[in-house]
């Protein structure tokens, strides 16, 4: 009965203010780190066992193509706000809290779809803007940069015919040439619906 009553005032006594600070002194091992969030997909495609089955295929493919690395490209898409900053880090005084950088309110989004290949080198970005027609893109007439591709949607994101253009148009003007007809490249790309329709594939073909 005495034991009883003393496990009792045990897990009722409240926890100290110190407690996280004491218990991270007698273990050193660990620390305290502020979360970030994580997408659930990309949650889910860090399991160990699908990366390791990944590499297996990927291996499967470049040993049975004789793949090198000037032949295989990875493509993606990426939205930002234009003129949105990012977190930087700036020196100030010690007692002031974290400086803040205003910015002017709502920004336009646009999606830059990028491509690097496995030899280190990388194409030309292909930027696509906000617009519901093709004016905009005056903007840019002056601009004489081979290396600059410019195309415009209504959200500024890519969609399938964009997609298509991108492929078929653009990797194939600015990635390596193949040597033979015979001659394997390989795109790695995830599953958005600008890479996975039935003309983007049948094009890769």
């Amino acid at each position: 009965m005495l034991m009883r009553m003393k496990e009792e005032s045990l897990i009722e006594a409240p926890v100290g203010k110190q407690w996280i600070t004491q218990f991270l002194t007698c273990h050193p091992d660990i620390a305290c780190r502020y979360s970030s969030n994580l997408d659930h997909q990309r949650a889910y495609a860090s399991d160990p066992n699908k990366i390791k089955d990944y590499f297996r295929k990927f291996n499967r493919l470049r040993i049975t193509h004789n793949l090198q690395p000037e032949d295989i490209y990875n493509i993606d898409q990426k939205g930002s706000m234009m003129g949105m900053s990012a977190k930087t880090k700036v020196v100030t005084k010690v007692a002031r809290r974290n400086p803040r950088v205003t910015h002017d309110g709502k920004r336009e989004l646009i999606t830059n779809l990028e491509t690097i290949c496995g030899d280190g080198s990388s194409m030309a970005p292909f930027r696509i803007f906000k617009a519901k027609a093709g004016h905009s893109m005056g903007w840019y007439a002056s601009l004489d940069d081979p290396n600059v591709l410019l195309a415009y949607s209504n959200k500024g994101w890519t969609d399938d015919s964009l997609g298509y253009e991108y492929i078929s148009w653009d990797f194939i003007k600015f990635a390596r040439k193949p040597a033979s007809a015979d001659h394997k490249r390989l795109s790695i790309l995830d599953g958005h619906s600008s890479h996975f329709n039935w003309e983007f594939c049948m094009f890769c073909l």
